[in-house]
């Protein structure tokens, strides 16, 4: 009898084996069909990492170019409106204002769309580091559901 129960516990045990190791297999197919369509959608995987890079420390110098640049245009404002009796002086007045706003404007929308791409270039390197070494990669494809 106990001879039957341990067949019958051996059988069980190689049924969890398989079943494990089937469902391991099948989880590991789809994180890895997962991720190389992931991969598809990454603008920038098709850069060499030195150039991801380069291209960094440019859109870094760029960010920190036009930071200033858009600091210095907000602190000089526009002087203020000045109280004109005239409307000839009114409508110069309100079109040196204008000017001097779509300027700010202008330098803090380019300013925004430096930092939008220095974003991209940095989480496309940081998605890169944590790809880890082989063994992690496995791990991670084999274990997370």
């Amino acid at each position: 009898m106990r001879r039957r129960e341990g067949k019958a516990s051996v059988w069980v045990l190689l049924a969890l084996l398989v079943g494990a190791g089937a469902a391991g297999t099948f989880n590991y197919m789809r994180n890895l069909k997962a991720e190389q369509e992931a991969l598809k959608h990454r603008p920038l995987h098709g850069y060499a990492e030195s150039d991801l890079r380069h291209l960094e420390t440019a859109y870094q110098q760029e960010v920190d170019k036009l930071s200033k640049r858009y600091q210095a245009a907000k602190a000089s404002g526009n002087g203020g409106v000045r109280d004109h009796q005239l409307l000839g002086d009114q409508v110069r007045e309100f079109d040196r204002v204008t000017r001097a706003s779509d300027g700010v404007r202008d330098i803090g929308a380019a300013l925004s769309e430096r930092e939008v791409a220095l974003h991209d270039v940095q989480k496309e390197l940081q998605l890169r580091q944590g790809e880890g070494d082989a063994t992690q990669v496995f791990l991670r494809r084999l274990l997370t559901f």
